[in-house]
C-alpha cells in the first residue's frame, strides 16, 4: 500500500456523467439547521489520556459528498463531481470536533478501465480543496469483488489502515456512508458511530 498525502485543485457544476464511482487495492494516496449533525460530535475530553487520543471523521465518496448515477460520479463540464446537498455547510460546522476527517472510497470502476486511478485522486483532491480542506487522508480501493481483497468495503481494510497510520481511536470515530456496506465496513472496523448519510446532511 502506498501512502498519499492529499493533493490541492478546485472547481464546481453543470451536469454530465462520468467515470468514478461504484467505490473500492487499498491505495493511500449539512443538515439545513444543523439537526441529526449535533449528536455526532465526539465527548469532549475530560483528562489527559483522553484527550491525546485522535478521534476521526470517515465519509464515504459517491452518494454521500458527491452526486452518482448509474454507479458514476456526475461531473460538471469541467469534470469535477456535482457534490450533493448541504456538504459544504455540515462539514464546516462538524469537522473541528474531529482529529482527523479521511474519504474512504470503493473505486471498482478503475479496476474495469472506466477512469484511471490519477483521475479518482484528481477529484478527492479538488473536493478537498472545494471544501476547504477538511480531509486528512484517503483511502481508495480499485478492486471488483472477485479480487478478493481485504480493503473493499464491507471489509474494513481502508478503516484499519488509515488508523494505523493517523493514530486513530477507531471506537470514538464516525462514519458517514450512504449504503449498507459502509455501515458493515464501520462496525467490522470497530468504528464506534455509523450515521447514514441522509441523517448527517439533512436531505
Amino acid at each position: 500500500m502506498e501512502r498519499r498525502a492529499p493533493d490541492r485543485l478546485a472547481g464546481r457544476r453543470h451536469q454530465r456523467e462520468e467515470h468514478s464511482e461504484g467505490e473500492d487495492r487499498c491505495l493511500r494516496d449539512e443538515p439545513s439547521a444543523g439537526t441529526a449533525v449535533q449528536n455526532v460530535l465526539p465527548p469532549a475530553a475530560n483528562d489527559a489520556s483522553v484527550a491525546d487520543v485522535k478521534r476521526a471523521l470517515f465519509v464515504d465518496f459517491g452518494g454521500t459528498l458527491v452526486e452518482t448515477r448509474d454507479n458514476r460520479t456526475v461531473v460538471d463540464v469541467a469534470g469535477n463531481p456535482v457534490l450533493m446537498p448541504n456538504v459544504v455547510e455540515t462539514l464546516m460546522r462538524v469537522r473541528p470536533g474531529f482529529e482527523a476527517c479521511f474519504i474512504v472510497s470503493n473505486q471498482p470502476r478503475i479496476a474495469r478501465g472506466d477512469v484511471s486511478e490519477e483521475e479518482v485522486r484528481r477529484r478527492f483532491a479538488w473536493l478537498n480543496e472545494r471544501l476547504g480542506l477538511p480531509f486528512t487522508d484517503w483511502r481508495l480501493c480499485p478492486h471488483v469483488d472477485e479480487d478478493g481483497c481485504a480493503c473493499r468495503k464491507p471489509k474494513p481494510g481502508m478503516f484499519l489502515d488509515l488508523a494505523q497510520a493517523h493514530g486513530i481511536d477507531l471506537a470514538r470515530s464516525t462514519h458517514v456512508g450512504d449504503a449498507d456496506k459502509d455501515r458493515v465496513a464501520a462496525v467490522t472496523a470497530g468504528v464506534g458511530t455509523f450515521i447514514p448519510a441522509r441523517e448527517f446532511f439533512g436531505w
